[in-house]
């Protein structure tokens, strides 16, 4: 066993000697031994050393003095003011362009909070607006837009000003960070409209995606929502009989109307005080059936995982070609999330797209051209309330026609 990288979660500390150690690769001090157990520095310590592994499974233990940027980070992702998640693949994105992933460090894996400040920022900043596609039709164009990048910045901000409630950081540290300007325009690419695409090229990619995300896809078209609110849907949410009824007052009866509705909590207009309501349909009905037999999120990524290994395993058996060696070290570890992200499924596309020779897509156009159809086939009015726009002259969203009518439209096109 000597020399052998252990998993995180079996790394415990013992003591030796009356002092506290942690065994990985070699031993590890990491504090005083206490009444038969870890004192709070050691406890402190070891969770640091895991944070630090979980980012590069090689960096040094050294000993250091003060919170570290991504511990910050990781704590404030695990209490309830975290983005809900309409805001996850926004606040992934900093993740990654902060902390970096086990195989490539991000520029701020290491970083101490109290040595990140207004500079810093600022560097970071302009190494987003520097940021290029590094492969495919994409590759040396900028990566990312203006208003992304200032959606980045933000979000650490909001770290830090969480970080100045809970005790964390100084307010003046923190207030430090604001003084930080916004990327002018000119200097990198503006946020593009999303273009509309064809249902011909969105079924030409669907053999290259797992069952899952092909169910996924398809709702997007017979129900025209946003990504993550079919990919974030819950079974528990999912009412197939009796009364909906909003806050707004508005109620309707589900079998009378014969579709099915989902009533989300989070969503884009959440903090308006607007409710967002999915009809389902006959065809919608049909795919979801096969999800509603299990607990939890309707689409698991293990369940893609599973499809993909074994897609793997048949390719190798017929073809002889492929590895079904496993994946060693760290990296081996890491599991399939609770639910798939809005930029798993454009990540999914991409290259489902390139598999399948068609010209990539956003994921998010397909409610373009599919409230194209549903308003060239019931007007204006139906396909704005379908969709979950709020109706202009009506003050607290939804009233009872607009249910009914939204329900009529999730007859006859969901």
């Amino acid at each position: 066993m000597a020399g052998k990288s252990r998993p995180l979660h079996e790394l415990i500390p013992v003591c030796r000697n009356g002092k506290a150690y942690v065994y990985r690769t070699k031993w590890h001090y990491l504090g005083k031994w206490e009444n038969d157990s870890p004192s709070a520095e050691a406890v402190e310590r070891l969770a640091q050393l895991k944070t630090l592994w979980e980012v590069d499974p090689r960096a040094k233990a050294k000993v250091t003095s003060g919170l570290l940027l991504v511990e910050l980070w990781r704590a404030w992702e695990a209490s309830p003011e975290c983005p809900t998640q309409n805001s996850r693949d926004d606040f992934g994105r900093v993740d990654r362009y902060l902390f970096g992933r086990q195989s490539a460090p991000g520029p701020h894996a290491f970083t101490l909070v109290k040595d990140f400040t207004a500079r810093d920022l600022r560097a970071w900043q302009t190494y987003l607006c520097g940021l290029k596609y590094d492969e495919g039709v994409k590759k040396g164009m900028l990566k990312l837009s203006r208003d992304t990048i200032r959606q980045c910045v933000k979000y650490v901000r909001k770290c830090f000003a969480w970080g100045v409630v809970e005790g964390k950081v100084g307010h003046d540290h923190a207030g430090g960070l604001l003084l930080v300007e916004a990327p002018t325009k000119g200097k990198v690419k503006e946020k593009q409209k999303r273009q509309s695409i064809s249902r011909e090229t969105s079924d030409k990619i669907a053999p290259y995606l797992s069952p899952p995300l092909q169910t996924a896809v398809e709702l997007l078209w017979l129900t025209t929502a946003r990504p993550f609110e079919v990919l974030g849907l819950r079974v528990e949410e999912i009412r197939r009989s009796g009364t909906i009824l909003l806050r707004s007052g508005a109620s309707l009866d589900l079998e009378t109307e014969g579709v099915w509705a989902a009533v989300l909590e989070e969503h884009k207009t959440a903090d308006k005080g607007f409710e967002r309501v999915l009809f389902f349909g006959p065809r919608s009905q049909a795919l979801l059936t096969p999800y509603l037999s299990s607990s939890g999120y309707l689409f698991k990524p293990f369940e893609g995982r599973a499809f993909q290994l074994a897609a793997l395993a048949q390719k190798l058996s017929t073809t002889g070609k492929g590895s079904k060696k496993p994946v060693k070290g760290d990296a081996g570890e890491r599991r399939p999330g609770q639910f798939y992200t809005s930029h798993a499924l454009a990540k999914a596309v991409e290259k489902a797209c390139k598999r399948a020779k068609v010209a990539h897509f956003s994921p998010y156009s397909i409610r373009h051209s599919a409230s194209a159809t549903v308003r060239d086939a019931h007007g204006k009015e139906a396909a704005s309330v379908f969709m979950g726009h709020k109706p202009k002259d009506v003050t607290d969203g939804y009233v009872g026609t607009d249910l009914k009518l939204a329900a009529k439209v999730a007859r006859a096109c969901a």
